[in-house]
């Protein structure tokens, strides 16, 4: 699990890394081999979440095993686990004869702008809409750009407060909160997806009162998230809470 965490983690901090570089005149945009590798690991990473989870909960309510149930989870991640190391044994070095030597370069102070300008268009169009379990994430996914190219955005840094000691910590902080709450909505959704099958009625209870309790952990999360406007601009300071 940790090793399909850490090649996720670094494939995302790649992906934020070509997008900053993407505010010049070139694009740059991860190999499709690479999105789909990554993609499967996510569906593994579940897996292996979700039997953690359930064995956690079933032990915390004091209630049975739901055995079918998690032996499903078993078989599918071998399945997935075949598909992705058949993937990786085919992955070629990245190669990006459009980069060279110059990334330095690349990342020029006026891109640096470009690219805080658009995130922070992007988080406050997600804020002042609805705050749904895909707008949340959306959410998450812009500030772990932002934290991710931070060491990238010297020249910004040193001239926004907003890049404070303080205020970069209260951004980790909702963003890993965030990450709590959408790791819950995906469980719900993925054992949702379970209940359609075929299930005896004991096993059917177990996954029931598991649901259930799962659904009070992510109302009550819920309740603990709030954040006001951000903004990278420097018109106002950046101030968050979760």
């Amino acid at each position: 699990m940790d090793h399909i965490h850490l090649f996720r983690l670094e494939v995302k901090k790649l992906n934020s890394f070509l997008g900053l570089l993407s505010m010049g005149a070139d694009k740059f945009n991860l190999p499709k081999a690479l999105k789909k590798v990554y993609k499967i690991l996510g569906r593994i990473r579940m897996n292996q979440l979700q039997e953690e989870n359930v064995l956690c909960t079933a032990k915390e309510l004091r209630i049975g095993l739901p055995v079918h149930y998690l032996i499903s989870l078993k078989i599918e991640k071998s399945e997935l686990k075949k598909r992705a190391k058949g993937l990786l044994m085919n992955i070629e070095p990245l190669r990006v004869k459009k980069l060279g030597g110059d990334i330095p370069k690349i990342i020029l102070s006026e891109n640096e702008r470009s690219y805080l300008v658009g995130q922070e268009k992007n988080l406050n169009e997600l804020i002042t809409g609805q705050s749904d379990d895909k707008s949340l994430h959306r959410v998450r996914k812009v500030l772990k750009n932002i934290l991710y190219d931070l060491p990238f955005l010297k020249h910004e840094m040193k001239e926004r407060p907003e890049f404070s000691r303080d205020n970069t910590r209260r951004m980790k902080s909702l963003e890993s909160d965030l990450g709590t709450f959408h790791d819950i909505s995906l469980s719900l959704q993925q054992l949702a997806r379970a209940m359609n099958g075929q299930y005896e009625r004991a096993e059917r209870e177990i996954l029931m009162s598991i649901q259930e309790q799962w659904t009070k952990n992510k109302e009550h999360f819920s309740d603990q998230l709030a954040f006001s406007r951000l903004t990278f601009t420097g018109k106002e300071s950046l101030k968050m809470h979760g």
